[in-house]
C-alpha cells in the first residue's frame, strides 16, 4: 500500500520503543510502540494488525501518530525463541582535544612540541618560547592554536555518531553470535546497514559516515563495534544492547571487519 507517492508504509513507520508487560489475565506480552510520520500511515499500519493475535491501539491525535502493539509471548511458540529489535542513534557529540582539530594537523612538529609544552605548564616562559617559534614561521594556524590555548580553550565539540541495536530476548536465547561477531573491529557503513536497521537509520548512517574528515595514515573511517550490555527487563526477558561508534580508528589497534 502506498501512503505517500513513492513511499511504502515501512518508510513512514519507525519503531521507537519495546517493553515487557505482565497481566494476571493475559500473561506476559511484548509491547511495541511505533511512530508514524503521517495519520494515513498510522491508519494503514493499524489496519494491517487488526484481526491478528496481537492487541493493537492507535493515537492519531498527533503528530506524532503512535501505534501500540501488544503481542502475547505464547502467540509465536516458545517465548525464549522470540526477539524484538529496536534501533536508535543517540546524540554522540563529544569533546576532543584542540590538537586534534583538522585545521591544526599541518602544523610543524617542532612548533607543536613547544605549544604542547605550554599547554601542559601554562607558564609565561613556555608561552614566550612557543610564540617566538610560531611567529617566525609562515603558518598562521600556529599562532591561532597558541592564542586559543592562552584563552583557556583546549577542546572542541566534534560531531560523532553511534548506532545502538537493542534486542529483547528470552532467558534461553543464544546470543553468542549476535554479541561476539565483529566485536572490537571497524565496520563499514554497508556492513552495519546489512544488519537491516530501519531505512531512516540507514540514511543517517550514510550521512554521518560521509561527514567524517578523511583519515590520516594508519587510520580508517568506520563504525567500531563495542562490547554488548545485557540487562534484565523482568518477566524472564532481557535486553542485549550493541553499539557501533563512528570515528577515524587506528588500524594498529582495531582490525577491519
Amino acid at each position: 500500500m502506498s501512503i505517500v507517492k513513492g513511499r511504502s508504509i515501512s518508510d513512514l513507520v519507525v519503531k521507537v520503543g519495546v517493553r515487557s508487560r505482565w497481566s494476571p489475565s493475559t500473561g506476559a506480552s511484548i509491547v511495541e510502540t511505533y511512530k508514524c510520520l503521517t495519520k494515513d500511515a498510522a491508519d494503514a499500519f493499524f489496519s494491517s494488525y487488526v484481526g491478528g493475535q496481537a492487541s493493537v491501539e492507535k493515537d492519531t491525535e498527533g503528530p506524532p501518530y503512535l501505534v501500540t502493539i501488544s503481542t502475547p509471548e505464547s502467540a509465536s511458540g516458545d517465548p525464549n525463541d522470540d526477539y524484538v529489535d529496536v534501533w536508535t542513534m543517540p546524540d554522540a557529540q563529544q569533546h576532543k582535544s584542540l590538537f586534534e582539530f583538522p585545521r591544526f594537523q599541518d602544523i610543524d612538529s617542532d612548533v607543536i612540541k613547544y605549544i604542547r609544552a605550554y599547554a601542559a605548564s601554562k607558564t609565561k616562559d613556555d608561552y614566550d618560547e612557543a610564540f617566538a617559534l610560531a611567529a617566525s614561521g609562515n603558518n598562521p594556524d600556529e599562532l591561532l592554536l597558541l592564542e586559543l590555548l592562552r584563552k583557556g580553550t583546549d577542546s572542541y565539540l566534534a560531531n560523532g555518531a553511534t548506532v545502538r541495536w537493542t534486542r529483547t530476548v528470552g532467558a534461553s536465547y543464544d546470543n553468542s553470535t549476535f554479541a561476539q561477531d565483529g566485536l572490537r573491529k571497524i565496520w563499514t557503513a554497508t556492513q552495519v546497514k546489512n544488519l537491516n536497521p530501519p531505512q531512516l537509520i540507514k540514511g543517517v548512517i550514510d550521512i554521518s559516515t560521509a561527514s567524517v574528515d578523511a583519515p590520516t595514515a594508519f587510520y580508517a573511517t568506520g563504525w567500531l563495534k563495542t562490547a554488548a550490555e545485557v540487562q534484565q527487563r523482568g518477566e524472564n526477558r532481557f535486553d542485549i544492547t550493541q553499539e557501533w561508534k563512528l570515528e577515524n580508528w587506528s588500524t594498529d589497534l582495531y582490525p577491519r571487519y
